[in-house]
């Protein structure tokens, strides 16, 4: 597989910028001003250089977290957001002592309107049932929603 980030200010004989993560990347090749990341995924999911240098696991959470630092500078006061947190993992408790159950949702959102309010976001390009329960068992453990965010087809 074979995706395409722009990094401004790169060129084509640059090495990977410092700091970034590359677990995961496969093959990777400067072409201009953009990073060709070659990846494997079971789902067919490509990781992707998105906003702050931050290695997102599809295209869709990269394109999620873009709105949502368009959102941080929005001028309606309803549709602006403080903040943003990616990957939040939260561990749920099972009949058995000190056995835990891992689900980790994709985005915490701070929002300005009402003061202090936030919400739980995860993107979904192919739901699996494992996934359907977690989101289920820790709706019902933290008693809020988390709002699911679908790739649109076409």
């Amino acid at each position: 597989m074979t995706n395409i980030v722009s990094i401004k200010g790169r060129r084509a004989t640059d090495p990977p910028p410092h700091g970034y993560d590359m677990a995961g990347v496969d093959e990777y090749e400067w072409n201009g001003f953009q990073m060709v990341v070659k990846t494997t995924n079971k789902y067919g999911a490509e990781r992707t250089l998105g906003v702050n240098g931050i290695w997102f696991r599809s295209k869709l959470e990269a394109n999620y977290a873009q709105e949502l630092e368009l959102c941080r500078h929005a001028e309606d006061p309803k549709e602006r957001v403080e903040f943003w947190v990616y990957e939040i993992p939260f561990y749920l408790p099972t009949i058995r002592p000190k056995k835990y159950v891992q689900h980790v949702v994709d985005f915490l959102v701070g929002m300005t309107e009402p003061p202090g309010a936030f919400c739980l976001v995860e993107t979904k390009g192919k739901e699996t049932p494992t996934g359907r329960v977690k989101r289920y068992w820790l709706e019902t453990y933290l008693g809020e929603p988390i709002r699911v965010v679908e790739r649109m087809e076409g």
